[in-house]
Formats: C-alpha cells, sequence, structure tokens
C-alpha cells in the first residue's frame, strides 16, 4: 500500500496480486477484494461509473422498471455492476464518502453496510446459465488458474468540502 498526500486528503494505492485459483473440479471459486470503513452507513445505495463516464446510482435488491425478486443465492449476482473506472458509497447523514477507483474493468457492489467489494478473479467449471453459455476456466499455459493483478485508488472523505481527485 502506498498513501499519497495531497492537502488533507489522503489517497491511498493498492497494489493486488492473486494467483490462480487451485482447481476444485467440483465447486467454482471467486474471489473479491473488499474495501470496508465502519463509519460509512450507506443504506442499501452505492454509485457506479457507467462506461467511464457517469456515476450512477444503484439500490440493492431494487430495479426501478420492474419488481426485483432475489432468493439466497441470487443477491449477489442480482446486484453485481460493471464498474470500469470506480464505485462509491455515501453515508447521507455524515456525507462521509469512500470512493474506489481501479485499473481494470471489473463487477463490483456494496451487499454490506459501509463495504465496497470487487470481483478479483473467478473460476467455474460449468456453465452457471447466467449468459457465457460455457464455464469459466481460464488457465495459463501450465494449464494452471490465470494470475490476476489489479490497482487500487481509494479515497475517504468528506463530500461537501471535498471533491475526488
Amino acid at each position: 500500500m502506498v498513501c499519497v498526500q495531497i492537502d488533507e486528503l489522503a489517497l491511498l494505492k493498492y497494489e493486488v496480486m492473486l494467483y490462480g485459483i487451485p482447481s476444485s473440479k467440483k465447486l467454482g471459486s471467486e474471489v473479491t477484494v473488499n474495501f470496508y470503513n465502519p463509519s460509512i452507513k450507506n443504506k442499501g445505495v452505492f454509485y457506479t461509473d457507467s462506461n467511464g463516464l457517469e456515476m450512477q446510482k444503484r439500490t440493492l435488491n431494487f430495479r426501478p422498471t420492474w419488481n426485483l425478486t432475489t432468493s439466497a443465492n441470487t443477491v449477489a449476482p442480482a446486484n453485481y455492476y460493471p464498474v470500469q473506472t470506480a464505485i462509491a458509497i455515501v453515508d447521507t447523514e455524515t456525507d462521509l464518502q469512500m470512493l474506489v477507483m481501479n485499473t481494470r474493468s471489473q463487477g463490483g457492489s456494496a451487499l454490506q453496510e459501509g463495504r465496497i467489494e470487487l470481483m478479483q478473479n473467478r473460476r467455474l467449471y460449468f456453465d452457471d446459465g447466467r449468459g457465457m453459455g460455457e464455464p469459466l476456466n481460464e488457465t495459463d499455459s501450465s494449464g494452471n488458474g490465470i494470475s490476476v493483478f489489479a490497482t487500487y485508488f481509494v479515497q475517504i472523505f468528506k463530500k461537501p468540502t471535498r471533491s475526488s481527485l
């Protein structure tokens, strides 16, 4: 982790290397990177960028044009969104915001209060029925799961007094 100080605003840089997910041949595996700040009460609301342009408001288990119903197995997939460059949570009472900027496109969510999670890698040995039509089992030239490197920049600040870098 590297911390860059700009005035009173800190920018934390995390470099994450995930080596190949071991093969289990029975169950798939998903690995997320999580950022947590217990001071932020985002009440199920978070923001993701839309193709790197503007932030879109997301609400857990809600769709504006239809009634979304989820089961215990579908809560996470129903609340994951594409994150090209940034994901954020805001506490509307304290105006405290946590913003995570990523260097590669990923899926992300805020499934728990004060926590942002981004999918670092996943490995499936069967089609999960969610659109790919094939297993998600990427391997290197030796047949091992692929290694994934990502860099994250994290800012925590008071929204009305500061803006993101």
